[in-house]
């Protein structure tokens, strides 16, 4: 990163500040900038166009509505439905342990790692 930190302020932002590119008006630089990123998107687009290959959509986002902690199907949280917030009991009353998950969305990510669910 670092070589490319030194790479990109020589050879980029130098010439841009203090070199013989800062006697240009940043208008006519703006626009030069959009130029090339217009050829270079346009030449992207018709590279990818050529492949055979067909294009696959994929719909995420019923994939990121049912990616949820195991923990919001049992019960214990109504989310927006309802206020209040009733405890979940997993395992056994007999257990030489006990462990409290106690949090918001956050700590229901962990809910997972604890056995005897």
């Amino acid at each position: 990163t670092t070589l490319i930190a030194i790479f990109s302020f020589r050879l980029i932002e130098l010439p841009f500040w203090k070199g013989w590119l800062s006697q240009f008006a940043p208008h006519k630089v703006i626009f030069a900038s959009l130029v090339v990123m217009a050829l270079v998107t346009k030449k992207e687009n018709s590279l990818s166009n050529n492949e055979q290959s067909p294009v696959q959509v994929v719909d995420v986002s019923s994939q990121w509505r049912s990616d949820l902690p195991v923990i919001y199907t049992l019960g214990c949280d109504k989310s927006y439905k309802d206020a209040r917030v009733l405890p979940c009991i997993f395992g056994r009353h007999d257990a030489k342990k006990t462990v409290v998950l106690l949090g918001d969305s956050i700590g229901a990510q962990w809910f997972s790692i604890f056995p005897n669910q």
